[in-house]
């Protein structure tokens, strides 16, 4: 959990290998859920320490029993997004039940790890987003609404982008003021960039995490359209004496001005399966000045019409309370249960009971790349591949020592730059 939000009494957090989750999400019986961060970890090196896994699950008891089935078949998922001065918060909390009402669990993703720490109600983590937002610095500025289509909100955040960067770097020469206007150009830069470089600070960077359909390939090609459709619609003002440049008016120009002060940019994303398996989904994106909230709801898809709205403080926690509700009777963490076959002791079982992953080399010992089932070459470095049998024959052929890796004590052959079976850098 990111230090910014608060710590529960009785909190604590857990680290997991990429290479350990792998292997749970592989359990014969088990399917995982889409809504489970395991079905996006993909593939990971490292040797997989069923001991160890089973030791630290063993002694999950008491709320953590509940963090197994929240991990692996969460029912309700409430992803966090928020950056402000090169800081930012990705993560996501997991309910076990549809309702929320037992104990959550937050997870982020932080290199070859997941962290996972709770036991979290979803009214802690309410009061956690808002502090975050830190509501009370925020004046209540008279409201405003941009009404727009979903395309013309796309051209209009990479818009934002181009604006801020040409704002910043007038600020760093020391020009001050604000722009006169950005150019189609570099409206299309902010938006490669945006896609390329992902920086949740950044509009089409936390809207590519947020609804990524709404950025197919080469969206930027409809940009220059886009941008006289925004000329048309009264939102940019087309300045030909600038160079081709746009400028914004009228209440985009008041949040193009607040942005440049300063912002913190968040995203919610509330995922919700029912009873009969249907998802509910909400989708929230804004930013935080200290004018104002300014929002959008994102819900729906394909073409469809949004309407970015700024409002105080108290609109901003209604919403919120509406969003991440705590429904029906409070139940204690330790006095919550459930049916699942996702229950802790019937997965320690299923490790128990699991095989050993099957030998032979998974990365090359020349360049560390993921080698194909039974392939002869890699296909990075070209190099033939070789099994561990042939390079320990070799070794004692030669008259060679055996080495090992000091990271999974795997066999390597003399000279290997990394290991074959956790594709570690060999030191």
């Amino acid at each position: 959990m990111n230090d910014e939000l608060d710590r529960a009494e009785g909190l604590r957090e857990v680290r997991f290998p990429r290479s350990s989750l792998r292997f749970l999400a592989g359990l014969e019986g088990l399917e995982i859920s889409p809504l489970s961060p395991l079905s996006g970890m993909g593939n990971a090196a490292g040797a997989r320490d069923t001991q160890g896994l089973l030791a630290e699950l063993e002694g999950w008891t008491g709320p953590w029993q509940w963090a197994i089935p929240s991990l692996m078949d969460p029912r309700h998922k409430v992803a966090l997004l928020f950056a402000r001065e090169g800081r930012a918060l990705l993560g996501q909390y997991l309910f076990p039940d549809a309702d929320a009402s037992g104990p959550g669990f937050w997870a982020s993703v932080a290199g070859d790890e997941l962290a996972l720490s709770g036991p979290w109600t979803m009214g802690e983590a309410r009061v956690g987003f808002l502090e975050l937002l830190n509501l009370g610095e925020v004046t209540d500025s008279p409201p405003a609404r941009l009404d727009l289509t979903s395309p013309q909100f796309r051209a209009l955040a990479a818009f934002l982008d181009a604006y801020r960067t040409s704002f910043l770097a007038r600020d760093l020469v020391r020009l001050g003021g604000e722009p006169d206007g950005v150019s189609s150009a570099e409206v299309v830069g902010a938006c490669r960039n945006g896609i390329a470089v992902p920086n949740p600070e950044w509009a089409v960077s936390m809207l590519c995490m947020l609804v990524p359909d709404d950025f197919p390939p080469r969206s930027e090609d409809s940009l220059p359209g886009l941008l006289e459709e925004l000329v048309r619609a009264g939102f940019l003002d087309a300045r030909e004496a600038g160079g081709g440049a746009y400028a914004p008016r009228g209440d985009l120009a008041r949040l193009c001005r607040e942005l440049c002060r300063s912002n913190a940019t968040y995203g919610i994303v509330t995922q919700r399966l029912d009873s009969s398996g249907g998802l509910e989904m909400g989708i929230l994106y804004g930013w935080r000045t200290g004018e104002g909230i300014w929002l959008v709801n994102l819900g729906g898809s394909g073409e469809r019409e949004l309407a970015i709205i700024q409002v105080g403080p108290y609109p901003m926690t209604e919403l919120l309370m509406e969003m991440l509700p705590e429904k029906g009777e409070y139940i204690a963490p330790e006095d919550f249960a459930m049916e699942t076959p996702y229950a802790r002791d019937r997965l320690l079982s299923l490790l128990r009971e699991a095989k050993p992953p099957a030998a032979g080399p998974e990365t090359c010992m020349h360049c560390g790349a993921y080698l194909a089932r039974d392939a002869l070459f890699c296909r990075s470095c070209g190099k033939a591949v070789e099994r561990a049998g042939e390079t320990a024959a070799r070794a004692v052929d030669a008259g060679e020592k055996p080495s090992f890796c000091s990271y999974c004590g795997n066999k390597v052959r003399p000279g290997a730059k990394f290991c074959r079976n956790c594709g570690k850098a060999l030191k």
